[in-house]
């Protein structure tokens, strides 16, 4: 009979201890990642995808539009120079890339409103390297 208990409370430990390191690798992949959204499996997600082409001084498209809470994956393909990829209000950014390589961020667009993109190099937004973020 005692053996019994004793095989029942190892049972109830191992079970506690499984259900603590499950817990604790959850919430260290949000640490790891404070930017990503939990998505139950059910749940489907569609991804809006823009590749924007960044020439000297231009982004191409320089207007994307969006519904509010759409998951937005925008890919800088830069073709000239050195230029990078700000959305400030989204927290969305692309580091500066070369010419002939791209990159890319996701976000949610869970804001409403107009909203400008553009290149933080140097001089780059002052000279017209900027475009329209619309969330309807």
């Amino acid at each position: 009979m005692t053996r019994n208990y004793l095989i029942i409370g190892i049972i109830l430990i191992v079970g506690v201890l499984a259900y603590s390191l499950i817990s604790r690798q959850s919430n260290l992949a949000s640490l790891i990642n404070p930017n990503s959204q939990n998505i139950s499996p059910t749940e489907q997600v569609n991804t809006k995808e823009f590749t924007i082409t960044s020439a000297n001084f231009s982004f191409t498209p320089n207007q994307i539009i969006v519904n509010q809470n759409d998951r937005v994956k925008i890919t800088l393909k830069n073709t000239e120079s050195a230029h990078d990829f700000r959305l400030d209000e989204f927290n969305a950014a692309i580091p500066v890339v070369q010419g002939g390589q791209e990159a890319s961020v996701t976000f949610i667009a869970d804001k409403k409103g107009t909203f400008e993109y553009y290149c933080s190099v140097d001089g780059h937004r002052e000279m017209g390297m900027v475009g329209k973020f619309i969330v309807n």
